[in-house]
Formats: structure tokens, sequence, C-alpha cells
């Protein structure tokens, strides 16, 4: 798969697009000031518990608003994370590695909040969601440090490797590497990212996930609430690594300090090739250039269309997203469930790389062209799963109803993507109606009275949009020729078409425009 990465820095925010195949299927945007906060780790105060909803408000600072932490999200092992904290707030000596510490029994999978959480207490917690609107961030406590090739979690005895690794030998293989150097009390992931890594080279990465444990006590121990402990790496530097796995052909920034601070990412990867960073110097803008700023524009909109003719409406409501499929103008032949199962499974693959691309969350619900035969619907369900399995958020996939629909559930951890692609109709004004055609007709008579018999005009010209020029003029007997008969008096009406529908204007005898 060919993997390339755009990273355009302007004056107020940052946009980060990754392409697969020539095709756009991944948008990131923050802006300048606004902190990278999913995976940061902060020291916290516990502001309210509130036992109605098994969960306590916990301020960390991020956008002055209070974090949310469930009681699911304590983590079995909360006791002994309560334990380590209190201890190095309270000794000189920060102890981080875990050999000698007494693991406490696990909290209750059934308990209550207020049983393991107090007011004012205070928490190592991790952003598991960035704050959306007026909700603020989800919080955990389950502490894990993402490096390259592992994922380590303080205070657990898990040992995974990742099931996208397929070669059941090489996952062998790296579990028993890592299983002779694993620290006590330690869980570790093992990232599809470590498949044909050295041992050398995971326990480098292991090291240096020990030094941030490290650094995160020794950050909290001297922290004043709140204060981050602990940084993720940025955006950028943060794509690159969970996509390790997967080399890139090319990544282009416009940023000399990005440009060099990835440039050291990638020297330090095995699976990279350092050489595909490029920096963009040129005057047109970087988007631009490789014709992204138009893809944006034709791939954010309400309607989207595909190459068969069909097309997608999305749409967004309270409560969740509705994707509708539609056939377009492609016609019904005699096989028309065929038709339209191949223009569902097109539709898939498109609706797939909008979930991505537009970081759609929550509940989706997709009405598909109906399909009578319900092998076509088993097909077109198996299809969708296929086209969702580049997507790393969390996701499930119902199976298609006799009604045609299809429901899907996505994990979002950021505010959506959305590209502003439609502007304000200067004639109804965002209202989506303007007034009826015969209420113009009525209004321009009122002023054709006005000038005629108030301000005495003895001519007058109108200049008004083809359409209501077209109305105005058509027949033997049609209105000008009504109006001149009732004012005795020489009118004429021109269109121009650059009035709006609702717009006309009025002009003297000498062509002068008359201000009503």
């Amino acid at each position: 798969m060919n993997r390339e990465l755009f990273i355009n820095k302007q004056e107020k925010k940052v946009q980060i697009a990754l392409v697969e195949d020539n095709e756009l299927v991944e948008l990131h945007e923050h802006s300048q000031q606004q902190q990278y906060v999913v995976g940061d780790i902060f020291f916290a105060r516990v502001a309210r518990v509130m036992p109605s909803l098994d969960a306590a408000f916990v301020f960390t600072g991020i956008r002055q608003q209070e974090g949310f932490l469930h009681y699911t999200d304590l983590g079995k092992n909360f006791k002994t994370y309560k334990k380590i904290l209190k201890n190095n707030l309270t000794q000189n000596k920060t102890v981080f590695l875990l050999d000698d510490v007494a693991i406490e029994p696990e909290i209750d999978k059934a308990g209550k909040i207020e049983e393991q959480v107090r007011n004012t207490e205070y928490l190592l917690v991790q952003v598991l969601k960035e704050p959306i609107g007026k909700k603020g961030a989800r919080l955990s406590c389950e502490i894990s440090i993402a490096g390259k090739y592992m994922v380590l979690m303080p205070v657990s005895n898990q040992l995974s490797v990742s099931k996208k690794i397929g070669d059941k030998d090489e996952k062998d293989r790296l579990k028993k590497i890592v299983t002779t150097f694993k620290p006590k009390n330690f869980g570790l992931i093992v990232r599809t990212a470590a498949e044909g890594i050295t041992e050398k080279e995971l326990k480098k990465d292991l090291e240096n996930l020990l030094d941030k444990w490290k650094t995160i006590l020794l950050n909290a121990q001297n922290a004043s609430y709140p204060e981050k402990v602990h940084s993720e790496a940025g955006l950028a530097n943060t794509l690159i690594r969970d996509n390790l796995s997967n080399e890139f052909s090319k990544i282009v920034c416009n940023d000399t300090a990005l440009f060099d601070n990835i440039k050291k990412t990638l020297a330090q990867s095995a699976n990279q090739n350092a050489r595909v960073v490029e920096l963009h110097k040129g005057k047109e803008p970087l988007f631009d250039k490789y014709g992204l700023t138009l893809e944006l524009k034709l791939l954010f909109g309400r309607k989207v269309n595909l190459s068969s003719g069909a097309h997608l409406i999305i749409e967004q409501t309270e409560a969740m997203h509705v994707i509708d499929v539609n056939s377009g103008g492609k016609t019904a032949n005699k096989n028309q469930q065929s038709t339209a199962l191949t223009t569902n499974v097109e539709s898939a693959y498109e609706i797939a790389r909008q979930l991505r691309l537009r970081d759609l969350g929550g509940i989706i619900v997709i009405d598909f062209i109906d399909l009578h035969d319900a092998e076509k619907r088993d097909i077109l369900f198996r299809k969708m799963k296929d086209a969702m399995k580049p997507d790393k958020a969390r996701h499930t996939i119902l199976p298609i109803t006799k009604f045609g629909l299809m429901q899907i559930t996505r994990q979002r951890v950021r505010k959506e993507v959305n590209i502003t692609t439609t502007e304000l109709c200067p004639l109804c004004h965002g209202t989506g109606s303007v007034r009826s055609t015969l209420l113009i007709l009525d209004d321009i008579e009122k002023d054709v009275e006005y000038l005629f018999n108030k301000m005495n005009f003895k001519q007058l010209h109108i200049k008004m949009h083809p359409f209501v020029h077209a109305y105005l003029t058509y027949g033997i007997w049609n209105q000008r020729r009504q109006w001149a008969w009732k004012y005795k008096k020489q009118i004429t009406i021109n269109s121009d078409e650059m009035l709006g529908i609702t717009d006309y204007r009025f002009y003297d005898e000498t062509m002068h425009e008359i201000i009503m």
C-alpha cells in the first residue's frame, strides 16, 4: 500500500492528511493554541464524587473543565496505584521499579466510586478522550505508556502480542523474547511495529518506556496541582509512531522544526527510511500543490458523489449520524438486485473512508438500497467489515435489518473534523426560503403606483431577474401592458442576470437609478 503523509502548518492551526493509494483517508486538525491531550498524564485533584453517576469529576486544568472519571476506568489495581503515588509524594526517594511493591487486592468490579475515591484527593489520570464541546475529557487511572514497539502498563502482569501480526512463529518469537526481560509487576503489549525487530531494539524501547515512567513519578512528586506530568508526542509524531508498521513512501511538511523532528524520529526506526521526508519550500500552499484542498471541499459536503454515478447523503442529528445511499442516475436493468448490490458495496467502502476522514463517532445508521435476498445482504455485511478493517478506532457493525438499515457504533476520541463547504445564501440569508413570486410582483406594482401617482414620474424602466421578466412579459395582454394601461404611462421592463430572483431596480427616462 502506498502511504503518504502531508503536514500543513499554518498561522493558527496544523492540518495533517493521510493518503493511502492516492485516496485521502484521514484528516486531523488542531489549533496552535490547542494542546494535544489524548494519552497525556496529569497530576490532578478530585473535584466532586458523584455516587449517582458512579463517577467523579476531576480537575486537570484542560480548558478549565472538569474531566470525567468513571468507576470502570479506575482499573482493577487502583489501590496499588494510589499507594505508589502516595509513597512517592511523601518520600524523598522515588520508587519506579515495582519489584518490591506489594500488590494490593483488586477493587470489586461491582463496587461504588465513593468506596475508592474521596473529594480533594490527588490522582494520576490519563486522558482517554479529548474534551468535546461542553463535555470534559474522559479520564482513566489505568496508566499506559506507548513506545515505538511496545506499550508499558505499570502494576499489571499482562503480556500480549498484537493480533495484527499474522505469522504465528513471529508472535511466538516476540513473546519469548519479551518474557525474558519483562520487569516484575509491569505489563507489556507488543505492537504491530515490532514485527521483525531484534531483541536489542525491543530492550532499548523498554528502557525508554521505564525512563518515561520514572519521569512521570518525579514530575508528580514536584508538581503543583493541576499539572501535566507526561505529554504524548505531537500529533504528527504520534501518527507516524502508530503507523510505523506500514512504511511511508512520502512525508511532506512545510515547517523546518517539524521536518527536523520527524526526520529524527524516522532515523531511529528500523522500518522507516528518513529520506522519504521532504520539506515544502514553494510559494504555492502545500495542500494546493498536491490537490488536497479541492479534494477536501469535494469530500466534506453533505452530498458525496461516487464514480459509478451513485451518491451518499450524510446528515447529522442530535443523537446520531445518518447516511443515505442513492443510486443517482444509475438506471435499473433486468438484474436490478445485482446492480443494487454493486452500488451498495461501492458505497460501503466510501462510507468507511468517510468515517475515518471526518472521524464520525457514536451511532451511525446507514440506509442502503434494498436487497431482498438474504445472501446478498450477508455479502454486503462482510464487505462492510472488510472496508472498516483499516480503521484504528474501535467499532461494532451490526448485520443489515430487513428494512435495509445497518447500524455502526464507532469510538471517537477527538472532536470530529468539519470542513465548511457551503456559503450563506444571499437570497434567503440561511433561512432556506424566499418570498413568494406573487408577493414580489405585488411589491413591484406598489412601487410602480407610488412612483407614478406620488412622485409624478412620466416614464419608468425596471430591471429584474430573467425569470420574473419572462413572467411579466409573457403573452399579448401581459402584466407590463396592464400596468401601462392602468396608469396611462410608459413602462419598459428589462432582464438582468446579475440580479437575484427577488431583486429589482427602477430607473427614470434618463436611465438614472431611482433609490427607493
